[in-house]
C-alpha cells in the first residue's frame, strides 16, 4: 500500500506524508498496520540533545487502540 495523508508534525505544521503498510514486532506480539512516514529529524535531534532520550519513532493512539496495547505510565511499560 502506498498512499498519502495529511498529519500535524511534531513541530506543529500540517504536512502531506506518505503512508506504508508494515509489520511491527514487540514483546513476541506482531501487529500489521498502516504508518505515516514523517521526517522529524530536527525535532527529534533537539529532544535527544536536551534530554538524552533517543527516539526511533512515534506510535499514535489509533495504533495502540487497534492493537490493544496499553501504556502503563507508573511502571513505564507497554503491555498487550
Amino acid at each position: 500500500m502506498d498512499s498519502s495523508n495529511t498529519i500535524m508534525g511534531i513541530e506543529g505544521n500540517s504536512t502531506d506524508v506518505p503512508q506504508i503498510e508494515m509489520s511491527l514486532e514487540f514483546q513476541d506480539n506482531e501487529s500489521e498496520s498502516i504508518f505515516s512516514v514523517l521526517d522529524a529529524n530536527n525535532a527529534i535531534s533537539k529532544i535527544q540533545l536536551e534530554s538524552g532520550i533517543q527516539i526511533h519513532g512515534i506510535l499514535g493512539i489509533p495504533f495502540l487502540i487497534e492493537n490493544e496495547w496499553i501504556l502503563d505510565f507508573k511502571q513505564l511499560i507497554i503491555t498487550k
